[in-house]
């Protein structure tokens, strides 16, 4: 397997290609090579020409993961869900819950523009204006 470069520094293509290129080659004892061929930088299994060099990746940057699998293929742990624990009561109670707080938030700010449209003095206005900035932060939590 080779792989050719026609720019002579090292890009972030070859810097994934030898990552590439040592992962496979974790699996043995294989080797890389690096030469420069008709001034391409070239990344090999095997000597590419007379003056190919053992290439040793600096493997700094390479994250690897450890996988553990068990005889019958299916994994010991189950995955996380991402569903909340039931509080015992329905879906549908839980949908109007969420409908209701929604509904109280939007009532919280048309009343509190209402408020800022009719006037109102320098210490109100910042108390309205942290209400409402209260109010939509509410609102995009609870995905209102």
């Amino acid at each position: 397997m080779q792989v050719h470069f026609a720019h002579p520094y090292p890009t972030i293509i070859t810097l994934v290609a030898i990552a590439g290129l040592y992962a496979v080659n974790a699996h043995g004892d294989a080797q890389i090579f690096r030469c420069v061929v008709d001034d391409v930088v070239t990344f090999s299994d095997r000597p590419c020409a007379a003056d190919a060099v053992q290439h040793l990746p600096n493997d700094q940057w390479v994250s690897t993961v450890k996988v553990e699998q068990t005889p019958s293929g299916v994994r010991s742990v189950p995955p996380v869900s991402r569903l909340r624990k039931s509080s015992g009561r329905s879906i549908a109670a839980d949908q109007a819950k969420h409908k209701e707080n929604c509904a109280r938030i939007e009532r919280s700010l048309r009343d509190m523009r209402s408020q800022m449209r009719a006037g109102y003095d320098a210490k109100q206005g910042e108390r309205l204006r942290e209400r409402q900035r209260r109010l939509n932060d509410e609102r995009r939590e609870k995905r209102c």
